[in-house]
């Protein structure tokens, strides 16, 4: 739990600490609490495993004590007690088996669980770094946006004083500056906010500045949308698969509910005169030692219920794990094809680049020799800007579906 900054933290807070896109597995894994907590789940039931070899470690019990009693008329002794005993499982009909059996796929079961924590975490915190990449782009790129139309507005100035220009030019170009000035606010706060939440995920201080990459990468040729993948292994169905497996562990459990258990046991104890007439201790002393088959006759019917219970449960559950496969299986399909898709719009976005550049070039130049207006510049300044911002985006938007992707192949 974060309690306050150290002399340290605030270095990181003033100096930036360097993130790199490659760490965050690592650092989800190691600084995130929800992954760790996830992770000690997993243990708490791996604890649980071996029941089948305890259940034939004998169990041993003493206890001792002294007793005040009265029988009738007789005087009331004040005696010591003790017994000591030992009892050793041979056999219980294969419920022990299925309880080994059961804690097994729990600990699976946990695991797939910290899984889908882990994968969770670490999306979002992919999602979070490429944003905040995003987001730094677009405030260098509205930036160089208000330095653009700041030149303008300065040309303007200089060709009202020399009666070439209009008054409207001046109105259009300081409009344009407020509305750059304000986006370029949103967007430093919404940067902020990102960069507030990956540290949180990562396990820093929330207020520390971060150094990471300037730009969004795009790779032109990405092997994970032609990579062969199986979701057989995915953790929802680990998860389910492990439902069910417990499930019919259960049921055959209380199925069983017929089968005779078989014990050894032994004892040595000392019984008091309530117990034993007897005046001397030592005849008073007990021991034995035996063997017991104990049988289950009839309890009602509760078990037989409870196993056609689990019966239909473990139907269900197989159900579901089959629809769960098809889904997952049309999910990741939806998810290479957006990729796909993304992938091939970037390269158009590219090119629309080159072209509201060049029109934006040749606006300016006509404006300053008198072909073009004022609102012609702005327009061809917004268009640049839309076709920078939609590329941007195209490439933060490959890059979150690519983070859905790999968290769907678990890579």
């Amino acid at each position: 739990m974060y309690c306050g900054s150290s002399f340290a933290d605030e270095l990181q807070m003033q100096n930036g600490v360097p993130l790199s896109f490659s760490e965050l597995p690592k650092l989800i894994r190691e600084r995130n609490d929800h992954t760790k907590a996830a992770e000690m789940n997993v243990e708490a039931s791996r604890a649980r495993e071996g029941h089948l070899g305890r259940s034939y470690l004998p169990q041993l019990e003493a206890n001792a004590g002294v007793e005040h009693f009265r029988t009738g008329s007789l005087p009331a002794p004040s005696q010591p007690f003790g017994e000591v005993t030992a009892k050793v499982n041979i056999f219980r009909g294969g419920r022990d088996g299925l309880e080994d059996s059961i804690r097994q796929q729990r600990t699976e079961l946990s695991q797939a669980e910290a899984d889908s924590v882990y994968w969770s975490e670490l999306t979002k915190a992919r999602r979070f770094y490429w944003t905040l990449v995003y987001q730094r782009e677009m405030e260098v790129f509205i930036n160089e946006a208000i330095q653009r139309n700041q030149d303008t507005l300065a040309s303007t100035r200089k060709r009202l004083s020399a009666g070439l220009g209009t008054e409207t030019d001046r109105i259009e170009f300081e409009i344009q500056k407020t509305n750059l000035e304000q986006d370029l606010a949103r967007v430093q706060l919404e940067k902020k906010n990102s960069e507030r939440n990956l540290n949180v995920l990562v396990g820093l201080n929330p207020e520390t500045s971060l150094l990471i990459e300037d730009k969004i990468p795009h790779e032109h040729s990405d092997s994970l949308i032609a990579d062969p993948v199986s979701v057989a292994e995915h953790r929802e169905i680990r998860l389910l698969n492990s439902q069910y497996e417990i499930s019919e562990a259960a049921r055959k459990t209380e199925s069983r509910w017929w089968a005779p258990s078989i014990d050894i046991y032994a004892s040595y104890g000392l019984l008091t005169q309530r117990e034993r007439e007897y005046v001397d201790i030592s005849d008073r002393v007990e021991a034995a030692v035996g063997a017991k088959i104990t049988f289950h006759l009839f309890e009602g019917g509760m078990s037989v219920a409870e196993a056609r219970s689990l019966s239909f449960e473990s139907k269900a559950l197989e159900l579901k794990t089959a629809q769960s496969h098809r889904e997952m299986s049309a999910l990741f399909q939806g998810a290479r094809d957006e990729l796909k898709l993304i992938h091939e719009l970037i390269h158009g976005a590219e090119k629309n680049i080159e072209q509201s550049k060049a029109y934006l070039s040749a606006t300016s130049s006509e404006y300053r020799r008198g072909l073009k207006n004022s609102p012609d510049v702005v327009g061809a300044n917004l268009r640049y800007m839309d076709t920078v911002r939609r590329w941007a985006e195209l490439r933060r938007d490959y890059q979150f579906a690519r983070a859905g992707l790999l968290e769907i192949v678990g890579k």
